[in-house]
């Protein structure tokens, strides 16, 4: 999604194509790492949160 908008705004503001496809690349990097630690988070919260059932019971 974010690599999408940045080709459109770079061609929609005739920019170098080096700099919009730079611009596409750290964007898609951001948005696959940003996923990435969302997944980590919730794998390692509900670890967390079977080991407090668990203690409970």
């Amino acid at each position: 999604m974010a690599a999408g908008i940045a080709i459109m705004a770079g061609s929609l503001l005739n920019l170098p194509v080096a700099n919009t496809v730079t611009a596409a690349v750290a964007g898609a990097a951001m948005t696959f790492s940003a996923f990435l630690m969302r997944s980590y988070g919730k794998e390692k919260e509900e670890n967390s949160l079977d080991r407090q059932v668990s203690q409970q019971i």
